[in-house]
């Protein structure tokens, strides 16, 4: 039974990278925008050639890559599709709806993961200095991230709202969310409420506590937690409740 459940994930999984390497310029603006950026200001400012600092500089690009992927990767394509009544046609012939989110979470946690670590691979690139030790950090942190922020904007897939509306709402948030990202605040209860409905801001203090030991306390350790199981909480409750068919389009 496990097999026949396998073999209906890495199918669709097959039909969601063939769909991801066809939609080439994605890759433009969720990496190769940072990569360029990234070079430019390290470049200006002579960034620190160390581990921590490294990382440090790289985080707010990261942020940028892994929020990116999750809106548009995840939640834009999924609503497309939906829109078109292809999630419909999938879920019918997989059996169940839950085989294409599956493989679409899968294929997207992935596609996330590559491009961070070619991200990393690009500082290490402009910087000559080769750190094992950032590869690694980033190989941790970038599936965790995009695991809780996947489940926690998955509340996003019931509004009754058109592809194209939908892709301006992400644009508003992805702009908001970068002007936000480096707010700080000491307030217990804003702290959490930043980190939950800011992915930039998540992603960022999620980051900072993986590297700093300062950073490692009760205060910022359950300004993180609360938000993880809202968003797990989230995903569990909005996945189950997700429409297979367009709410527009009825066929």
């Amino acid at each position: 039974m496990l097999g026949v459940y396998m073999k209906k994930i890495l199918a669709l999984s097959r039909f969601e990278i063939n769909i991801l390497m066809d939609n080439k310029i994605s890759f433009i603006f969720s990496l190769i925008f940072p990569v360029i950026y990234m070079a430019y200001n390290f470049i200006k400012f002579h960034h620190s050639g160390a581990s921590e600092s490294l990382f440090l500089f790289i985080l707010p690009y990261l942020s940028y890559l892994i929020v990116t992927n999750v809106l548009y990767g995840w939640v834009a394509n999924i609503t497309a599709v939906r829109e078109n009544n292809f999630l419909k046609v999938f879920s019918s012939i997989a059996g169940d709806k839950k085989y294409v989110f599956i493989a679409k979470f899968l294929i997207t946690l992935i596609s996330i993961f590559i491009q961070a670590e070619l991200l990393a691979i690009s500082l290490e690139f402009i910087t000559r200095h080769v750190d094992l030790y950032l590869l690694l950090k980033i190989a941790l942190i970038t599936p965790l991230a995009s695991f809780f922020l996947c489940s926690g904007l998955s509340i996003l897939l019931l509004l009754s709202i058109r592809p194209q509306p939908l892709q301006l709402f992400l644009t508003v948030y992805l702009i908001g969310g970068m002007f936000f990202m480096g707010t700080q605040t000491h307030n217990l209860f804003f702290k959490i409420l930043l980190n939950t409905l800011n992915a930039f801001s998540f992603i960022f203090n999620f980051g900072q506590v993986f590297v700093q030991s300062d950073r490692f306390s009760f205060y910022n350790i359950i300004t993180l937690m609360i938000p993880i199981i809202m968003f797990l909480l989230l995903g569990v409750l909005s996945l189950s409740r997700i429409p297979v068919s367009s709410k527009f389009n009825r066929l």
